[in-house]
């Protein structure tokens, strides 16, 4: 999930009355926050009609029709209020998180190269660039990125977020885990930081990612939360729990996910018990037709019969 930050500076200016660029500008603003955009447009287009070179007003403008999901136009007035102030940094990070929202990531990072460029303090540019990075996969690059904007605004959640989730890429499991411990400090019922510490812990081989799974579980019922704690507890060769849950992802999902029966599958087939491997993976394949991956699965199985079951463990005994 994406977590983008467009900007909207509430400039308020020194006049309090009168219709005056500023006083329209100001009036936009009061509307934008309530949520009327139609209206604070209205109001930001007499700003602009009254004084032309207003970036402010022009990029609020944008904001405004962004919100209201006409991207072509937001897009018309950020290219406008760049062409009016080449130096107005808002209007750079909005069209880059645009570009960012549409997968267009090198257009992204030219803008923010750009506001980089005019002024290298500037928070928004270097969360939006590790952003930018970390969706293609330039962990390294996206990690300093993250670095930076946090030197400059230590106390932001979203760029010690996507650290740790960068930190979790390269490996850095114990880096990441206490990124999202101080967050989950500030947020103890953040189901999703929850999750995102359970999924690290899973990778470092560590069970106390069933806790996290659980807590998460408590706190939201998400299909998601159940299918990776099924994961952890059968990692950890709690088998019973695993299948459980790998069942309550099922249910929640009204049997139209096909990586949960394939999940559960594997599950038995690990287990050598290959008739239920079997039936799971029939089911998978009525629920997305994906005949390729469904062959994949029954070969596997014809290379590898079953041998009986395992012992079952129950979770938190030995």
């Amino acid at each position: 999930m994406k977590k983008l930050v467009s900007v909207l500076f509430l400039v308020f200016f020194a006049s309090s009355c009168g219709n005056t660029p500023e006083s329209y500008y100001r009036k936009g603003n009061s509307f934008f926050m309530k949520g009327n955009y139609y209206r604070a447009i209205e109001f930001y287009t007499k700003a602009v009609m009254s004084r032309n070179k207003f970036p402010e007003a022009i990029t609020s403008r944008g904001l405004a029709y962004e919100k209201l999901g006409d991207k072509t136009k937001a897009i018309y007035e950020y290219e406008k209020s760049i062409r009016v102030d080449k130096t107005y940094l808002p209007a750079y990070n909005n069209m880059a998180s645009i570009y960012i929202e549409g997968g267009s990531y090198k257009d992204a990072l030219n803008y923010l190269n750009e506001a980089l460029k005019i002024n290298p303090r500037y928070y928004y540019a270097w969360y939006s660039r590790g952003l930018c990075r970390y969706y293609t996969g330039d962990y390294p690059g996206a990690l300093g990125d993250f670095n930076r904007a946090l030197e400059l605004e230590p106390s932001k959640d979203l760029p010690r977020y996507y650290r740790a989730l960068t930190s979790s890429k390269l490996g850095a499991y114990e880096a990441a885990i206490t990124d999202l411990d101080g967050l989950l400090e500030k947020n103890p019922s953040g189901d999703l930081l929850l999750f995102e510490r359970g999924k690290v812990k899973y990778l470092a081989n560590d069970i106390g990612a069933v806790a996290d799974f659980s807590r998460a579980v408590e706190l939201n019922k998400s299909e998601l939360y159940y299918l990776h704690r099924s994961k952890a507890l059968f990692k950890h060769k709690y088998y019973e729990g695993a299948f459980s849950d790998a069942d309550a992802a099922i249910a929640l999902s009204k049997g139209k996910k096909a990586e949960y029966f394939y999940l559960k599958g594997d599950m038995h087939f690990i287990l050598r018990d290959t008739r239920k491997a079997a039936e799971n993976y029939d089911l998978g394949f009525e629920a997305d037709k994906n005949e390729k991956y469904y062959l994949y699965k029954k070969r596997q199985l014809e290379k590898f019969p079953g041998k009986g079951t395992k012992k079952v463990k129950k979770y938190g005994r030995k």
